[in-house]
């Protein structure tokens, strides 16, 4: 499942992968996607009219706003091992 700023064909950087590997580690975890649509437009769509929707359960990784995502190695400082 792509970022929304991926599908949206705007400017993006190593968060949006982070999206996407936050969206498998929920569809694997669930066994369903976070977002459900059939077409990426109609994901594009459903982003659109939800700008600030994240999935439960899941951690700042998967914020909307590309701005608000951790990145990898803040995430890690924050992981007590």
């Amino acid at each position: 499942m792509q970022a929304p700023e991926v599908l949206m064909s705007l400017r993006y950087d190593a968060k949006a992968d982070l999206w996407s590997v936050g969206t498998i580690v929920y569809q694997c975890l669930t066994g369903r996607a976070p977002f459900q649509a059939q077409t990426p437009q109609q994901l594009k769509q459903f982003y659109e009219r939800n700008a600030h929707l994240q999935p439960t359960s899941v951690s700042q990784i998967h914020t909307h706003t590309p701005i608000d995502r951790q990145t990898g190695r803040q995430q890690l400082e924050q992981t007590h091992w």
